[in-house]
């Protein structure tokens, strides 16, 4: 019975972590993302997210979740420049993982 329990608690977090990340996109506008991320953002990681002084971007909707994405944004390593909550709000953070998560 236990097991069953710890399947229908798993099954039950996945659909409230779908649900989230559902409402992160729904929230996030791509075109503002794009035009944010072309006037900031390209200049260290290229204009197609290619990379450059900055890692390349191409691909990472494939490598980290909407929520890593922010996070990454928000909180970065390595020599990216920490842009939020100084250059970039809440909302503009979001708007540029959407758009960086359409690079391919």
């Amino acid at each position: 019975m236990h097991w069953r329990q710890n399947l229908l608690q798993t099954t039950l977090f996945g659909g409230l972590l779908n649900c989230a990340a559902l409402a992160y996109a729904q929230n996030s506008d791509v075109a503002k993302g794009q035009n944010t991320y072309e006037t900031i953002c390209a200049v260290c990681h290229g204009a197609k997210g290619e990379g450059g002084m900055g890692l390349p971007l191409k691909g990472i909707g494939d490598r980290m979740t909407s929520e890593q994405t922010v996070e990454k944004i928000k909180n970065p390593k390595d020599s990216m420049p920490k842009l939020f909550p100084a250059a970039l709000s809440e909302q503009a953070v979001q708007d540029v993982a959407a758009f960086v998560r359409t690079l391919r």
